[in-house]
């Protein structure tokens, strides 16, 4: 499951835009009252609503965004615990936020199709038959709506701009960039070491954290290659010539 997330300023129609998705018909099955302080009744929700919109997910607790994720995820809510009765989920997800730096987790970016607001989004009326239409037909004759590994990495690239990274990760991009095999620039690096020139404050005092966040911002943000040594993995990397000191 995906969530289409617009960020932009504020008054940019983010939220009319998302309530004029749905036809005047279904509009009992849009809400944009959602919150996760209950993951039962947020659950639920899922089967009652065809479309949610999380307004403001920037101001969503680093706490809850792994229930955020796991809600994309989830097919189906028992809706009495005592009986095995399953009710099917209807509801896409979708947000809006006025920051434009609201993601903090680079592993889970995969999930989101961030988009950037400009100007005002116009009233213009949306054809539904016709958007419906093609939808269902599309769907009809096989129409893949799922991602792919290739899908996902460039949806992480796409999102990248809308991460907010750690002082680490901000020290690591912008010293390394990917590096293909044939680059005569390129090298084989631990995460020991990518810290070690590229933050020589954290030298004497790297930890076992700072390298797992190295190891994620090298798969979900660089999208470096990587491979198993035995002085542990190592990432194909070059120095980013226009950042680097």
């Amino acid at each position: 499951e995906l969530m289409l997330v617009l960020s932009g300023p504020q008054d940019a129609g983010k939220s009319t835009f998302a309530r004029m998705l749905m036809p005047k018909e279904l509009s009992a099955y849009y809400t944009d009252d959602f919150s996760l302080d209950s993951r039962r009744d947020a659950a639920l929700a899922l089967t009652r609503f065809g479309l949610i919109n999380f307004d403001e997910i920037d101001r969503l607790s680093e706490q809850k965004k792994p229930m955020l994720k796991n809600l994309l995820q989830l097919p189906t809510r028992k809706r009495y615990a005592s009986t095995e009765h399953h009710c099917r989920r209807i509801a896409t997800l979708m947000a809006t936020t006025n920051d434009p730096l609201f993601l903090s987790d680079v592993t889970g970016s995969r999930r989101f199709i961030c988009v950037h607001v400009e100007g005002t989004i116009t009233n213009e009326r949306v054809n539904h038959k016709q958007l419906y239409a093609q939808a269902l037909h599309e769907l009809k004759h096989g129409a893949r709506y799922w991602l792919t590994k290739e899908d996902e990495t460039i949806t992480a690239t796409l999102n990248a701009p809308f991460l907010s990274l750690s002082p680490l990760a901000e020290q690591l991009t912008a010293h390394y960039q990917a590096a293909r095999e044939d680059d005569n620039e390129a090298q084989w690096l631990t995460a020991t070491q990518m810290i070690t020139a590229a933050c020589p404050a954290y030298a004497t005092k790297i930890t076992n954290k700072m390298c797992r966040e190295t190891s994620q911002i090298m798969h979900s943000v660089l999208q470096a290659k990587s491979k198993s040594t035995n002085q542990g993995i190592k990432y194909l990397v070059k120095i980013n010539v226009q950042n680097a000191e």
